[in-house]
């Protein structure tokens, strides 16, 4: 004769099969919600020596691979001898140099809306931004700037807010610009 399994005392209202399913539903549910704030910026498109990311503002780095993509609130440092270059969404260019640490603090890019807002922090190295200036073509051929267009870089000392154009950035081991 077959064994019965009773739901009575000590045994959930569904059985164990009800408990399982309950908890595999709640994971699936909260890394649902999870992945949904992750904010995609670009990727790295170059890179020579040692580059370390931190995830989501994470202070464990982890070495990075050629086209590892980037999210907003993602850190990335180079190391003595290396160098690498992060290729945004907009086509904007940032180029890292040796010993060199910064955070992707915003980065919002929206071609139909046209809206563009990256925000970056840099905390220490050399940085050579190539951003890119973005416009609409209107119905007669002409250009026009996007209505909403920003990309910041932050550093101890300063704040640069450009809409197009190449800039380099210094920020020594004491955090001057």
């Amino acid at each position: 004769m077959g064994r019965k399994y009773s739901t009575g005392a000590g045994y959930p209202p569904f059985g164990w099969v009800g408990v399982f399913l309950a908890i595999v539903f709640t994971a699936i549910l909260f890394s649902s919600v999870a992945r949904a704030a992750v904010v995609y910026s670009g990727k790295l498109t170059s890179m020579q020596g040692i580059v370390d990311i931190g995830r989501q503002g994470s202070s464990v780095m982890v070495p990075a691979k050629l086209g590892d993509s980037l999210f907003e609130g993602d850190n990335l440092k180079t190391r003595e001898g290396s160098k690498a270059e992060i290729t945004f969404l907009d086509n904007s260019i940032v180029r890292v140099s040796a010993n060199s640490s910064m955070r992707i603090r915003k980065s919002a890019y929206n071609k139909a809306e046209e809206k563009r807002n990256i925000s970056i922090s840099a905390f220490r190295g050399a940085f050579r931004m190539m951003v890119m200036k973005v416009v609409k073509v209107t119905s007669s051929g002409s250009f026009r700037p996007w209505r909403d267009s920003k990309f910041t870089v932050e550093t101890p000392t300063a704040v640069v807010g450009v809409k197009g154009t190449k800039f380099f950035i210094e920020i020594d081991k004491n955090g001057d610009t």
